[in-house]
C-alpha cells in the first residue's frame, strides 16, 4: 500500500513528520481556511497526483515498484476527534471527515481501562450524525489478558472491529 498523507489544520511540524514516514510531501486540509467545495478538491487533485506518481513508478521521489498497487490516502487530525473552534465542533476532524466522506478509525489510550475504551467508542459512535468509523486501534495495551478483554468489550458493545493493538512500553 501506497500512503498519501494529509494533515487536518495548518501544521507544518506533524506534515514534515507525515512526510518522512511516508516517502511524499503531506498536504494540509483545513476547514477553517477553505471551503468544503475547495477541501473537497483540494484532496481529490492530491490523490490524482499520488496516483499518477505511483504508476510512473521508479521516477525520483516516488514509490519503488515493490510499493505499486493500492493508494491509501491517510488523514491526522488534530485535538479530540470532535473538537473544533466552539461548542459545535465548526473545524473539527469530525466535520472534516464528513466532508470529505472518509471513514474514521479511532485511536483510543487504553491506559488502566478495559470496558470503558468500550464505553468511549460507543459515545463516539453516536454523538454525531454522518461519520463513518472504519475500526478501532488499541493503544498503550498492557499485556495480552488486557488485550483480550478490551477486544471482548468492544466486540460486545460496539460493531466497530479492532484493527490492531500497541503495547505499552516503558522507554
Amino acid at each position: 500500500v501506497t500512503v498519501q498523507p494529509f494533515k487536518k489544520g495548518p501544521d507544518y511540524i506533524d506534515a514534515a513528520w507525515l512526510r518522512l514516514a511516508a516517502g511524499v510531501p503531506a498536504t494540509n486540509l483545513d476547514p477553517y481556511f477553505l471551503e468544503p467545495s475547495r477541501l473537497r478538491a483540494l484532496f481529490g487533485h492530491t490523490m490524482r497526483v499520488a496516483a499518477a506518481r505511483q504508476a510512473a513508478g521508479n521516477e525520483a521521489g516516488s514509490p519503488s515498484m515493490e510499493r505499486q498497487g493500492r493508494l491509501l490516502g491517510l488523514l491526522e487530525g488534530n485535538r479530540g476527534f470532535f473538537d473544533g473552534m466552539d461548542a459545535r465542533g465548526s473545524c473539527s476532524t469530525a466535520e472534516l471527515s464528513r466532508i470529505l466522506a472518509c471513514p474514521v478509525i479511532i485511536s483510543v489510550d487504553c491506559t488502566k481501562m478495559t470496558r470503558t475504551a468500550a464505553a468511549l467508542v460507543r459515545g463516539m459512535l453516536t454523538f454525531e450524525e454522518g461519520v463513518t468509523f472504519a475500526g478501532v486501534i488499541l493503544n498503550q495495551v498492557g499485556s495480552s489478558r488486557h488485550e483480550k478483554i478490551l477486544r471482548q468489550a468492544l466486540e460486545e458493545h460496539t460493531n466497530v472491529p479492532v484493527l490492531g493493538a500497541l503495547p505499552r512500553l516503558a522507554e
